[in-house]
């Protein structure tokens, strides 16, 4: 999936103006926030100086460093297992959610059970552990983020969990509906060709410009402030850059998913 993989802009409606506009305040809520919470820790880190000797903290070269964005620790190394086929573990009736832990915060995640196949394969791989200790990927501006690579290198094989879905029967009916928050399974840019890799779409004020290739099968709570700021952490992370495709996108902090909560209601 890359940019030139984008259907042509096309006119934004009067629901993407209304839908941008409120995406730009709470943007300047959670920035207000943020500048509110710095002024606090400018205070609180003036506090040791009036303390006496034996009350100091540690000076920073003695605490330990973080190995992991976003001030975190890498979670316990990945192991991640290859199958033949996942097994049917969805049950009818059940509303499946799940939350994200990782580097950067926890994200919330209604699953979409009108896509099955791609909704089955994805609890399935969680419950098996398969995506804990894995990494993002990939992380293209006002794009994507992604992560579910085993090995955490674009085009290196192993690509998946040692198969594919048919995920074809399950592709939107159009490009646009590749909105901000959609999460979606990431293939070759074939059809049947997904396996654990998936995305989380971040282009904010309109359709991502994706052809319908990707099944859909969440998206993110974006009723949760914590599910939005760790987006926008990850989002906002540096990557390597250069003409590496295996590595160009990939973060130069490690942020890592941790673990894979499913629910059910």
């Amino acid at each position: 999936m890359t940019r030139e993989d984008a259907e042509p802009p096309r006119e934004r409606d009067a629901l993407h103006y209304d839908r941008a506009s409120a995406l730009r305040r709470r943007r300047r809520g959670r920035l207000l926030s943020a500048a509110a919470i710095g002024v606090a820790a400018t205070a609180l880190i003036a506090v040791p100086a009036l303390m006496g000797a034996d009350d100091k903290a540690p000076a920073q070269s003695e605490r330990a460093k973080p190995t992991a964005a976003c001030e975190s620790n890498a979670p316990q190394p990945a192991n991640p297992q290859s199958y033949a086929r996942p097994q049917q573990v969805l049950e009818p009736g059940v509303d499946y959610g799940a939350v994200l832990r990782t580097s950067c915060g926890d994200l919330t995640i209604d699953l979409l059970e009108s896509s099955p196949v791609a909704v089955n394969n994805f609890i399935f791989l969680a419950r098996e552990g398969f995506y804990d200790g894995l990494v993002f990927h990939r992380i293209v501006e006002q794009f994507i983020i992604e992560t579910g690579d085993p090995d955490g290198l674009l085009g290196h094989p192993p690509d998946g969990p040692g198969y594919t879905i048919p995920d074809s029967s399950e592709f939107p009916s159009g490009g646009r509906k590749y909105v901000f928050g959609v999460v979606a399974m990431a293939n070759t840019g074939q059809p049947d060709t997904a396996g654990s890799r998936f995305f989380i779409v971040i282009h904010e004020e309109e359709p991502a410009g994706l052809d319908p290739l990707y099944s859909i099968f969440g998206r993110i709570d974006e009723s949760s402030e914590e599910t939005l700021a760790a987006v926008d952490r990850i989002a906002a992370k540096t990557t390597r850059g250069g003409g590496d495709p295996a590595r160009m996108d990939e973060p130069l902090i490690p942020i890592f998913l941790e673990s894979i909560e499913i629910m059910e209601s």
